[in-house]
């Protein structure tokens, strides 16, 4: 393994929205921050030396991807999904809620509605709504502590029923999230064909975000939705983007790739009405990773599968209030607390004042998130250990208070 993800960096002092804004987030002092769904690792040596490189150069004026971008995205596509991509494709955007925030725009009229599979990450409901949508939420359906689609209700959304409370349906989009956030589902290619059919099926655009597409744990595979049929691709609107990966979030780059020349247009022409571009150093570290960043993936998720582990294994033996729903991509852990009988403000109370951890509490991520906390596990095994046991005293006390 070539990188030590267990080497402690300090990130205080470095305007680190996860360490250095907890206190004023949640209003308390040595909280161990387990929330934004960054990481603490250090980024790949080759990104590292090419932002050097980069801003050695005196002068950062407006900036354009050379074609060198443009390859590695094609080539990227083609080697892990086997999707053929062509450059006209491709678009770069500062990050995936604001191109999710362009596609709403740009798909829809106020009044119409946008479908999202609750629980999931909370801005994709604020996008919707700041566009004068309206979310519809498909919820996911949790057995045997695994989650699956609900095909039959998203079906059913697009059924017009007439008489008193009757439903005219003005769908004209989805937001997929593949790996899921929080649940941490790698959707199957039998889950994705039977997803695109019914969008297919009533002319709804598919907006996938797969920016966690690189974070895949124990053996778990990756599906582009639109490399599984033309006519899939043809209706999909597709965002990857390095910054989960290879924890460069804060230079903003993200790409959008649009086969439908009709949908890339209608983008691009929102986009160009004042919505930010990558800056110089985003595209450069966005080429840097996706050219020479397989080695790191391959050490960061083996790194993400020891974490997991542990975590595990240490609320099944120790803390069996709990229940862990063990995610199949991404760093993000999904736990169920609701044999502790708390209600949504007095989970996060709890986590708070008693366990001493900040957390991103269940219920901002829609309707059946009311008894969970999602866990950041994009640290080193050092903090595992110390969430691990602020939270096992916290629970041991309540036990006694019972």
């Amino acid at each position: 393994m070539k990188y030590n993800f267990n080497e402690h960096i300090d990130r205080y002092g470095t305007c680190c929205a996860k360490w250095d804004m907890a206190e004023a987030y949640f209003g308390k002092k040595d909280l161990l921050p387990m929330w934004v769904a960054d990481t603490d690792l250090r980024c790949p040596d080759e990104v590292i030396e090419a932002l050097k490189e980069r801003i050695n150069h005196p002068i950062f004026g407006y900036s354009r991807p050379d074609d060198e971008v443009y390859e590695v995205i094609i080539q990227r596509m083609k080697n892990l999904y086997n999707w053929d991509i062509k450059k006209e494709w491709i678009l770069f955007n500062a990050g995936i809620i604001s191109g999710c925030h362009i596609a709403v725009r740009a798909l829809t009229n106020l009044g119409d509605q946008v479908v999202i599979q609750t629980p999931v990450y909370y801005p994709f409901k604020k996008v919707i709504l700041a566009n004068g949508c309206t979310a519809l939420e498909n919820g996911l359906v949790r057995r045997n502590n695994r989650y699956y689609m609900n095909l039959e209700q998203l079906a059913d959304m697009f059924k017009q029923t007439t008489g008193f409370g009757g439903n005219i349906p003005r769908i004209k989009a989805t937001i997929l999230c593949n790996p899921h956030n929080p649940v941490g589902r790698v959707w199957t290619k039998e889950e994705l064909l039977e997803y695109g059919d019914i969008c297919l099926k009533n002319d709804a655009v598919i907006i996938t975000d797969d920016i966690h597409s690189d974070l895949l744990l124990n053996g778990n595979k990756h599906v582009m939705l639109p490399s599984l049929s033309k006519e899939l691709e043809q209706k999909s609107i597709t965002f990857i983007a390095p910054s989960k990966t290879f924890n460069v979030a804060g230079l903003k780059a993200s790409v959008a790739i649009i086969p439908n020349d009709q949908l890339r247009m209608q983008f691009a022409f929102i986009q160009e009405a004042g919505y930010g571009t990558p800056n110089v150093l985003g595209m450069t570290s966005l080429k840097a990773a996706y050219m020479y960043g397989d080695q790191y993936i391959k050490d960061l998720n083996a790194h993400l599968e020891n974490n997991l582990e542990y975590f595990t294994n240490y609320i099944n033996k120790n803390i069996p209030e709990l229940t862990v729903i063990e995610p199949e991509g991404t760093y993000l852990v999904w736990v169920d607390m609701a044999r502790l009988g708390m209600n949504p403000q007095e989970l996060a109370e709890f986590m708070i004042n008693d366990v001493k951890v900040a957390t991103d509490f269940g219920y901002v991520f829609g309707p059946g998130g009311e008894t969970f906390q999602r866990f950041n596990l994009g640290c080193t095994l050092d903090t595992v250990k110390e969430c691990l046991r602020r939270l096992d005293n916290a629970v041991s006390q309540w036990r006694q208070k019972k």
